[in-house]
């Protein structure tokens, strides 16, 4: 007969004081008879943690390590591999404490459950350029509807694992929603109008404010993600914590948590760090709370690394005060990207009313210390035909009258083998000022607009809403650096909860994957892997800046070692930048870990 967990609970008990009697280690003798095995595991990666993977992507270990700095969110991930079916597990985190007495509270440390539930797989298009053909991305689009395919994924990041029932057999996903106080299963992964998804609008969905016991099958595995936000203000130092499981009142084991607090904190990141948030709350579901929701989805955005999105049009009379809860989450004194449409008016009149319009968004955005208000041409107009691009210019100059300024998506020069040769720069490069540039990112093609002092982001590598956490990690994060980009504004933070779409994959069989880097509840939003990994990324350039900052002051040192380790430093970040980390599979932890060194090296001295 197999022991029960609380045997193994007791059994481990004595087996640590036997341990210590005979000198060996505690965690060699219970290892083979604990309940659990905890794997840590690399947090920002593609591989992917099933409940029945056999293998982990990690090694089993008592210690989960995180390196950060003041005011920094860094990710940590275990794994717990149950030997016998667990019920009603929990986890109890300890403060953080260092030598000196100095402590961070256990409210810094952010701990869920990573939900794996069925998505479309989606599929990789054939490669068309080299400087593709090692782009780990996986395309977000489909030719045909056959090609849907329901795979395990996991993606979110859950404080109750029980809001997503996930039917194995019929390969499905259920959401838990409130309908009138009851709780109710919604089927959220068919592909037919009204099975059950777009009573969505009518029932208010949320997770638990923090983590519920979880139950965890035998043989089978659950991988938790951990978050651990430094204070500005706490002091460099190492500090332990323990995370203690438990069930039925028993302990199954405990993880040390480890965070070393760096001396220094983080520069900004790219000039612009933005995304399309194309959809605000919509008052069909959050009625009068539209604004108290809005808030709370630019604060993580903020918390993300994105510090100035996309802002959906809308009547001027409500964009002051979206502006001020902007400012409120942190975004003050950033650029407004506002989604308002210029069109392409050509008669007198028409070109009149969009100057008076722009220069009232103008007079709105510099009374709330806002100085660059860009305004949006048309989307994606090349892809039409040259002329529905060109077609704008008459707007774009209206535009630049009134005081404003144009951003708009578009493609580089060769992408298309046609007419459209040129790209957006060949025909609006002198009057397009922000140039929102699909796909892999090109040098070339940043030094053409900056050498009009025009801006370059990135977008489409990939959109979002792809459960790969280390392509966002590296296509925003450090390859904008290396081919000289202004930063990122990928489409989507989220799709509308009011097309339905939001919480299901595969409605209506649309050609794209849902665009989702975050899921809306009731309360806030349900962040995601690729979320995280895309914070990583900016954190990459954050660190980056960081040591160019450094690298500047240590050049006018009169100390001669302090100079030396400075050009060292330059040296390997001009190596890095000239070798893509996508082809040279460079290891992005790696990378962070030597800058970090270089950063030291050079405060200390």
């Amino acid at each position: 007969m197999s022991p029960s967990i609380r045997d193994m609970a007791e059994y481990c008990a004595i087996a640590v004081v036997i341990a210590g009697i005979c000198g060996l280690p505690a965690r060699a003798v219970c290892e083979e008879n604990a309940a659990v095995s905890i794997y840590t595991v690399r947090a920002i990666t593609n591989k992917r943690i099933l409940p029945d993977s056999a293998t982990i992507p990690g090694e089993i270990s008592d210690t989960l390590s995180v390196v950060a700095t003041p005011g920094e969110y860094e990710p940590a991930s275990f794994v717990l591999r149950a030997k016998e079916d667990i019920q009603g597990l929990t986890l109890e985190v300890a403060d953080l404490k260092a030598d000196g007495g100095h402590t961070i509270s256990s409210s810094n440390i952010d701990i869920k459950v990573v939900k794996v539930w069925y998505q479309d797989e989606g599929f990789r298009l054939q490669e068309q350029t080299p400087a593709r053909a090692y782009n780990p991305i996986a395309l977000t689009y489909h030719n045909k509807p056959s090609r849907y395919k329901k795979v395990l994924v996991p993606e979110l990041l859950l404080n109750d694992d029980s809001l997503i029932k996930v039917d194995t057999e019929e390969k499905q996903n259920y959401l838990r929603v409130s309908d009138k106080g009851k709780p109710k299963h919604l089927l959220i992964s068919g592909d037919k109008k009204g099975e059950g998804v777009a009573g969505l609008l009518a029932v208010p969905v949320a997770d638990s404010p923090s983590l519920l016991p979880v139950d965890i099958r035998q043989k089978t595995n659950k991988q938790f993600w951990v978050t651990v936000r430094v204070p500005d203000s706490a002091p460099a130092g190492i500090y332990t914590a323990r995370v203690e499981f438990k069930t039925e009142g028993h302990s199954l084991g405990t993880l040390k948590l480890q965070l070393r607090v760096l001396p220094f904190k983080l520069a900004e990141a790219y000039d612009i760090s933005s995304m399309y948030y194309w959809y605000g709350p919509s008052s069909k579901v959050y009625g009068d709370r539209v604004a108290e929701q809005f808030g709370k989805e630019m604060e993580n955005m903020y918390a993300h690394g994105v510090v100035n999105p996309t802002l959906p049009a809308g009547p001027l009379s409500k964009l002051e005060e979206y502006l001020k809860i902007r400012k409120a989450a942190g975004m003050n004194g950033k650029a407004l990207f506002y989604m308002m449409s210029i069109g392409n008016p050509t008669a007198a009149d028409k070109l009149q009313s969009l100057k008076d319009r722009v220069k009232e968004v103008v007079e709105i955005a510099k009374a709330c210390e806002i100085e660059e208000v860009y305004l949006y041409g048309r989307d994606e107009a090349l892809g039409r035909g040259k002329q529905d691009l060109t077609s704008q210019r008459p707007a774009w100059e209206a535009v630049h009258e009134a005081g404003g300024k144009v951003f708009v998506s578009g493609v580089r020069a060769g992408h298309y083998r046609d007419e459209r040769s040129p790209g957006n720069f060949g025909f609006m490069g002198d009057i397009q000022d922000l140039m929102v540039c699909n796909g892999y990112p090109h040098r070339e093609e940043a030094a053409r607009w900056h050498a009009k002092g025009h801006k370059i982001v990135c977008y489409a590598n990939p959109q979002c809403g792809v459960e790969q956490p280390d392509t966002y990690r590296r296509n925003y994060g450090l390859l904008l650096w290396q081919n000289d980009y202004d930063g990122g504004m990928t489409f989507l933070y989220r799709e509308v909860w009011d097309h339905h779409v939001v919480w299901d994959d595969f409605y209506g069989r649309s050609p794209h994957k849902r665009h989702n880097m975050v899921y809306p509840t009731m309360d806030g939003v349900i962040d995601t892997v690729q979320w995280e990994g895309y914070r990583e990324g900016v954190d990459d350039v954050r660190y980056l800046n960081t040591l160019l900052q450094v690298i500047e002051k240590a050049k006018v040192s009169a100390d001669e070692k302090t100079k030396a380790i400075a050009s060292e430093a330059q040296n390997y970040l001009k190596e890095l930048k000239d070798n893509d980390i996508n082809k040279a599979r460079t290891d992005l932890d790696a990378v962070r870990s030597e800058i970090i060194d270089y950063i030291v090296r050079l405060t200390a001295r």
